[in-house]
């Protein structure tokens, strides 16, 4: 199992700086949603399924408008990803989405970004 290190947004403005937060990938906490974009900014979006809020980490805008992903405000889609609870907030990071009407893997089987896989991929 590889560790990957997230930045949780809610506990950097708390903090005043930077905070990462060490999280394994955890395959079995892997679900899937159906919702809507409440709002976005950057990579990270407000999401809202079932009546609960999310923050969805999502991916660099460019590798998401690379392969035809358009998420705005309102936008309804489906994703598979991991969540975690820190501090009463839930977090989804993606790893598959739907939007737009087109499917996207975001993170490999092992939590790895796809967008850095590709990268590497070019340079080698």
């Amino acid at each position: 199992m590889r560790k990957i290190v997230f930045l949780l947004f809610p506990l950097l403005l708390m903090a005043g700086g930077k905070v990462w937060v060490p999280i394994e990938w955890d395959s079995s906490s892997i679900r899937e949603f159906k919702g809507v974009i409440l709002s976005i900014r950057r990579n990270i979006a407000d999401f809202e399924s079932e009546g609960i809020q999310y923050e969805l980490h999502l991916g660099p805008a460019t590798y998401l408008r690379k392969h035809g992903i358009r998420i705005a405000e309102g936008s309804k889609i489906w994703v598979r990803g991991m969540v975690i609870k820190v501090e009463g907030r839930y977090y989804i990071f993606s790893q598959r989405i739907k939007a737009s009407g087109k499917e996207l893997n975001i993170r490999d089987k092992d939590g790895f970004p796809m967008w850095k896989i590709i990268r590497r991929k070019k340079i080698r």
